[in-house]
């Protein structure tokens, strides 16, 4: 986890007593477990983003597990159907083994009903992969490309004509776009020169074919122990090949150390989070808004940490109809003997993670905290990835720890709260 990383950046207030996130007018008080994962069978430790398709299944990943009597290898790629009882049946689809190992989370989906990841390959190779559905609830998998050093790689996002783009955590590290041409695929590096930005995570894509990203460190302020503590960068194709800019620096007081991809609203706004820094020093979620002079950073949200407030967010946020959702690895009220605790620079940080809502009101934000995860095995803790909105206003979303000793699938779904 890449917050281990940061130093100088938490600050003083560790338990700053605050007000914090309010309570939502529609409450996310009612949780179903949709799954337990447990470390004899079936993986365990899940990551990343369930992915849904237009029959209401969820797609998935687990870093381990799933192959043979070896737990600590090698993940799996899952599906969660829903059943005739209400409840979800779980599916191993896909098991790793060998030198193809750890999945690295998000899966995304084309049109067809096909899924594409990343995996790693022996210590510092990587692949990219497909997995297309038999007809005979068989999955065959497909190695599109594959790298043997050197590409250790992020989830991918695809376009509307089926492109596949990415970033390899290389030695020099570099944005890619691997196409599909006939029966093979062609993968091209767009952009390797991240002179400024260092460390960069996965990107986003707008309605133009721009690509949006953040970089862990760099950018050059001091305030980070690295150098830097962070961008957010665009990157544009002209007649001369793919440009940068970096659209952001992050200052330490303004936030510090980005994880993660950024979301993109219907009107090319960015949203996304980071780590650490802000004002308490347990991470802030942000807004870049394009005007005619560029873009405009606006502070959403400073995240407070345990008891009131979430802490650590380093996973994707979504957007839907102008309102921001994700979670926090730790902070919330959920920490009493359940052993939850994450660890920031040698600092103790309390609390089992949160889901979070921020709702625009005029030219500010107002912040709910729509769940904070308890700790017991049942409940989960320890949010691993971002969640997903379902057509029915209800957020699927993964823990790593809790379930059945190896991480919970959960759903969290609204109800009027009585006022």
């Amino acid at each position: 986890m890449k917050t281990s990383n940061l130093l100088g950046i938490l600050g003083t207030a560790l338990l700053a007593a605050a007000i914090g996130l309010g309570q939502s007018a529609w409450a996310y008080d009612k949780t179903a477990a949709l799954y337990g994962f447990n470390t004899q069978s079936g993986g365990y430790r899940p990551t990343g983003t369930l992915e849904e398709d237009s029959a209401g299944n969820l797609y998935g990943a687990t870093l381990l597990g799933g192959s043979g009597n070896d737990s600590q290898c090698c993940g799996v790629i899952f599906q969660l159907s829903p059943n005739s009882n209400g409840g979800y049946t779980y599916t191993v689809i896909h098991v790793f083994s060998g030198e193809e190992n750890n999945p690295a989370g998000s899966l995304v989906m084309d049109a067809a009903g096909n899924l594409y990841g990343t995996a790693v390959v022996g210590g510092e190779g990587g692949e990219i992969f497909e997995l297309s559905p038999s007809g005979s609830g068989v999955w065959d998998e497909t190695i599109l490309y594959s790298q043997s050093s050197d590409f250790l790689l992020g989830p991918v996002v695809i376009d509307s004509g089926g492109n596949l783009w990415g970033v390899v955590y290389a030695s020099s590290p570099y944005v890619f776009e691997l196409s599909p041409s006939g029966a093979s695929w062609t993968l091209t590096t767009i952009f390797d020169n991240f002179t400024d930005g260092e460390s960069p995570n996965g990107v986003t894509l707008d309605s133009a074919g721009n690509l949006y990203g953040t970089s862990y460190d760099g950018g050059g302020t001091n305030n980070c122990i690295t150098r830097g503590c962070g961008t957010v960068f665009e990157l544009t194709k002209g007649p001369q090949g793919w440009t940068e800019s970096v659209i952001h620096r992050f200052d330490g007081s303004d936030g510090a150390g980005p994880e993660a991809a950024l979301a993109i609203d219907a009107s090319g706004n960015l949203y996304g989070s980071t780590s650490a820094g802000g004002q308490y020093g347990f991470g802030v979620i942000f807004e870049l808004t394009h005007s005619a002079s560029g873009w405009e950073p606006h502070r959403v949200h400073d995240f407070r940490g345990y008891p009131a407030d979430g802490a650590l967010p380093n996973s994707p946020l979504i957007v839907s109809g102008g309102n921001i959702y994700g979670v926090t690895l730790s902070g919330g009220p959920g920490t009493a003997g359940e052993g939850c605790t994450a660890s920031l620079n040698g600092n103790v940080i309390l609390g089992c993670g949160t889901a979070f809502e921020f709702v625009p009101t005029g030219n500010d934000w107002k912040g709910s905290l729509l769940y904070s995860f308890s700790g017991p095995r049942s409940a989960g803790n320890f949010p691993s990835g971002g969640l997903t909105l379902n057509t029915g206003g209800g957020l699927f979303g993964l823990t790593s720890g809790g379930g059945d000793n190896g991480g919970l699938a959960y759903e969290l779904f609204p109800s009027p709260k009585i006022r």
